[in-house]
């Protein structure tokens, strides 16, 4: 797309991938890497809770520094 449209009555998704609209995919889950945190969230030894793609998520750092996302 070459143009920016802003006129405020275009679906927000024809305004950033055309009226093609993208594909979905046919998996429950979304396929490829998401962002979920941040390389410095969480601190050493805490446990953050999260909510993404339809699943309870628990992020933690082990004291050694290493970051795991877990099911909760």
């Amino acid at each position: 797309m070459t143009d920016t449209v802003s006129d405020s009555s275009v679906d927000p998704s024809e305004r950033e991938f055309g009226t093609s609209g993208i594909s979905l995919s046919p998996y429950r889950l979304p396929t490829g890497w998401f962002i979920v945190g941040f390389a410095s969230d969480p601190p050493a030894g805490e446990v953050k809770r999260a909510h993404y793609f339809g699943q309870e998520l628990v992020l933690f750092r082990t004291e050694s520094g290493q970051l795991n996302v877990l099911d909760a």
